[in-house]
């Protein structure tokens, strides 16, 4: 493909995803704020948090370590990995019965 062919189709693309392509704002669906519990961290994240489920980076230096324990309550904690430092508090999810 020749340079004008391939910035045709780039415009065409660019141009399509402005206009069939509208904003969702970020409170859409969401129902309950999410509590926050303060963690003592005398010697770690508490046990009774349960097991290490999962870990996800969102951005670049954070960590949130997803813990559930055997009630199906899942906490998850933040981990700052410039001051290698775990957040103060944790988000709950509880489990409805």
């Amino acid at each position: 493909m020749n340079k004008f062919a391939i910035l045709l189709l780039v415009s065409i693309a660019s141009l399509a995803l402005f206009l069939f392509c509208q904003r969702v704002t970020p409170t859409e669906g969401f129902q309950n704020e999410l509590e926050l519990v303060e963690m003592t961290l005398e010697k770690g994240i508490p046990s009774e948090y349960g097991t290490l489920k999962a870990v996800t980076v969102p951005s670049p230096g954070l960590s949130y370590l997803w813990f559930e324990d055997q009630n199906g309550t899942i906490r998850i904690v933040q981990f700052l990995h410039s001051k290698r430092q775990l957040h103060k508090s944790a988000s709950v999810i509880p489990r409805n019965e």
